[in-house]
């Protein structure tokens, strides 16, 4: 079965900032202060659309990373055994060299949680 994404999400994020002013602006009010050149009203109506899309950007890139990863599962599901303690090594390899570049930027906690239970679901698949 193929499921079609033909869509942009970008493009989808964007509607939904416009349908979410459209709907947090109240029918008495315009969207737009005259002789503003553009700028919302309400910065508040402005915030709860921006937050809006972020949400939703959020959601689709969640959504394509767990494709990935189940994708990458039944990939290491079936590779030959002989090159597996390889991918695993390399696999190693670049999460080490993703943990040198966060040390000279710290992140939170989460993020390094997060790289580690993601690398060692990959390495119990292989």
């Amino acid at each position: 079965m193929k499921i079609n994404m033909s869509r942009n999400p970008l493009s989808a994020a964007f509607g939904v900032t416009t349908q979410a002013r459209s709907e947090l602006t109240p029918p008495c009010t315009t969207p737009e202060t005259p002789g503003s050149g553009g700028a919302p009203a309400d910065p508040l109506v402005a915030m709860m659309s921006d937050i809006g899309v972020l949400g939703d950007a959020s959601l689709h890139y969640g959504a394509r990373l767990l494709v990935i990863r189940e994708l990458l599962r039944a990939l290491c599901s079936h590779l030959p055994t002989a090159l597996r303690p390889g991918i695993a090594n390399e696999l190693r390899a670049g999460t080490e060299r993703i943990l040198a570049h966060a040390d000279e930027r710290p992140l939170p906690d989460a993020f390094y949680h997060a790289l580690l239970d993601e690398m060692n679901r990959y390495l119990e698949c292989l």
